[in-house]
């Protein structure tokens, strides 16, 4: 589930909105919080000569930066649309934006000429999702894409001409397939198979393009996936993947001969792993990062350390975004308290550039505690605690990350910031079944979606609640996707009921969710299965029903908010409207609905995210006693939803 909704959602990573707001104006609301500057998208070209930055995620203007001159003024391209993420040629002459647009139902791939500056849709006759493989042309300065015609359709492998004259060509192999990888001449290399019944097998692809030898199974929550492909001075091709073995707690590094040799183990670790740096042109892993409660940098090279020594901070994290040819590195700076800083380095002379992203605003004002915390049967549970900078007891907010394949991390969210600045304490639990903290530690929450992984949260929010500068009196409990289903369950609950709940994009009956989410995310499928038993079964469907807050909204006490996107394939309106209306039968008073009828399971339009946390915010302040705040915010992108009536 890689790209379920984290709890508010619908406010993270948006950079600055397009409702900019004046740092004059009162900085506790959530619209001043969420439209303070971030770093906004940056990319460094391969040869180093450049940097594309987007400095406001929801405004479609690119700039070019001089890395030579990086304090000059840059060139400015408009864009047609807003960005996610952004990808350099090889050569440095174009680079390509992927979008997501709700007219074409998905990813659209646009590419900028650097020469002409001139921006096109690179497939234009291509209905649906398009998605690049690589930057790298072929021999024909043809480019490949992902192509899926509609949601849920298999993925097409296709042939797009880099001048764009000639036809796309279809040249996906014989079979079914969900994602592709390119090698360093821009041919098909790696390719992950679908088989029937579901599973999923890496392979590689023969020089013709089609089917090859297995490389490994396709693991689930971030294992067994493709972190890179290189080619050796000797010609040889590797993928490196992230690899779980069966007696392996946390998943290393593997690198597989796509011509055959015998796959050779990179690293085998003792923690997560992220932003691994190899050797250019050998499968040599020279330094990474260590990431438990707190991010910590692995030397595997020596030779490297006199170059790495440069890079530690006095506030902060320094972590390696991207590396040139001529030796520009990109550095992307994390904080606890504030926006990520990016920075252009040079490690040989251990040279700062000056941020490419000047941060105004004053840091979050709070501070974040890290620590483990014993849940009730003994397992170990990574938690974040943030407390305000305010005199007195502050009400706890307990925010469920989403997925639940995915964990919080000790770095600066715009969501802490604005709760913090509001006066609330908030609590992060990384349950069971969360994932970086081992194999073991994810699999256990398989089968324990209404079970332990609930009674984590619980565990951990009386810890909290113990805590200096907490009120000991009932928390809130607020989530996203796999959140707002564990936050709904929660609502129903006696041994810790809160004061109110909020749940965003919530799975509100697994019995229906889960053949509609296998549906929308078919590589999911497996992961699924593992975690909630075959609900191809109807008896099956049946139990995971039972288990859900459809089915004990009798239970709900206090005020529950429900916000949810109109056109949301993985967790659908309709199963909403069903529970919004049963609570209503029980308390009407109980239940708010609020719909976003364009947007999906994440928001992508800044006004809708804006209203979304606005009422948030306005919901907590009634809840729990606060002022609510004077700052004006347009609400018609949120529909409020009564009984008997429907978007």
């Amino acid at each position: 589930m890689r790209s379920l909704l984290k709890l508010l959602v619908l406010s993270l990573g948006m950079g600055v909105s397009s409702m900019q707001v004046a740092i004059a104006d009162d900085l506790t609301s959530p619209r001043a919080i969420l439209s303070l500057p971030g770093p906004g998208l940056l990319s460094l070209s391969p040869d180093g000569l450049r940097v594309a930055r987007i400095p406001v995620a929801d405004v479609p203007v690119l700039h070019i930066l001089d890395t030579g001159n990086i304090q000059a003024a840059p060139v400015v391209i408009e864009l047609p649309t807003r960005v996610q993420a952004m990808t350099w040629a090889q050569d440095g002459s174009r680079l390509f934006l992927r979008a997501v647009e709700a007219s074409s139902g998905g990813d659209r791939t646009y590419a900028v000429d650097m020469a002409g500056r001139s921006v096109a849709d690179l497939a234009p006759d291509l209905p649906g999702r398009v998605r690049l493989v690589s930057g790298t042309p072929d021999s024909d300065g043809a480019y490949l894409v992902m192509h899926t015609p509609r949601q849920g359709a298999p993925v097409r492998l296709v042939r797009i001409s880099g001048k764009g004259s000639a036809p796309a060509t279809d040249i996906t192999p014989s079979g079914n397939f969900g994602w592709f990888v390119a090698d360093d001449q821009g041919r098909p290399a790696v390719a992950l198979q679908i088989a029937s019944g579901g599973k999923m097998q890496w392979i590689a692809l023969t020089a013709e393009g089609e089917p090859g030898a297995v490389l490994v199974d396709a693991g689930t929550a971030g294992t067994n996936e493709p972190v890179s492909l290189m080619r050796t001075a000797t010609g040889r091709r590797i993928a490196i993947f992230r690899t779980a073995q069966p007696d392996q707690e946390f998943p290393g590094l593997t690198g597989f001969d796509l011509d055959g040799a015998a796959p050779t183990v990179i690293l085998t670790p003792d923690h997560e792993v992220t932003a691994p740096l190899f050797a250019r042109d050998e499968p040599t892993l020279l330094t990474y990062v260590q990431e438990s409660l707190l991010p910590e940098r692995k030397v595997v090279d020596p030779t490297m350390a006199d170059l790495l020594a440069g890079l530690k901070v006095d506030d902060g994290f320094a972590e390696i975004a991207a590396r040139a040819r001529n030796g520009v590195w990109l550095i992307k700076r994390r904080y606890a308290d504030r926006p990520a800083t990016y920075f252009l380095y040079r490690p040989e002379s251990r040279q700062w550039s000056v941020p490419l992203a000047e941060m105004p605003g004053p840091p979050m004002p709070a501070r974040q505690v890290a620590t483990w915390v014993k849940a009730r049967d003994g397992l170990s549970l990574p938690v974040y605690l943030t407390l305000p900078d305010r005199p007195g007891k502050a009400p706890l907010v307990v925010l469920i990350h989403g997925g639940p394949w995915r964990r919080d991390r000790f770095d600066y969210d715009r969501t802490l910031h604005w709760l913090a600045a509001r006066g609330y304490a908030v609590l992060r639990v990384n349950f069971r079944g969360s994932t970086g903290f081992g194999v073991g530690f994810t699999r256990a929450g398989d089968g324990q979606w209404a079970g332990a992984m609930l009674t984590d949260i619980i565990d951990g929010t009386r810890w909290a609640l113990d805590q200096p500068g907490v009120d000991p009196a009932p928390p809130v409990f607020v989530g996203g996707s796999y959140g707002g289903y564990a936050a709904l369950m929660l609502a129903s609950q006696n041994e810790l009921p809160p004061r109110c709940t909020i749940a965003i994009a919530a799975a509100v009956d697994l019995g229906s969710f889960a053949p509609k989410y296998a549906a929308a995310e078919r590589s999911s499928k497996a992961q699924l299965k593992r975690a909630l038993g075959d609900f191809d079964d109807p008896s099956v469907r049946q139990q995971l029903t039972a288990l859900s807050p459809i089915a004990r909204v009798d239970k709900v006490k206090a005020p529950v908010l429900l916000i949810h996107g109109g056109r949301d394939p993985r967790a659908p309106l309709d199963d909403v409207n069903l529970y919004a209306d049963a609570l209503r039968r029980v308390n009407p008073a109980l239940v708010t609905l609020a719909v976003a009828p364009d947007e999906g399971h994440s928001f992508t339009d800044p006004k809708a995210t804006i209203a979304a946390v606005d009422m948030q915010d306005r919901f907590l302040s009634r809840c729990l006693g606060r002022a609510v705040s004077a700052a004006a915010v347009d609400p018609a992108p949120l529909r409020m939803i009564h009984a008997g009536t429907r978007p």
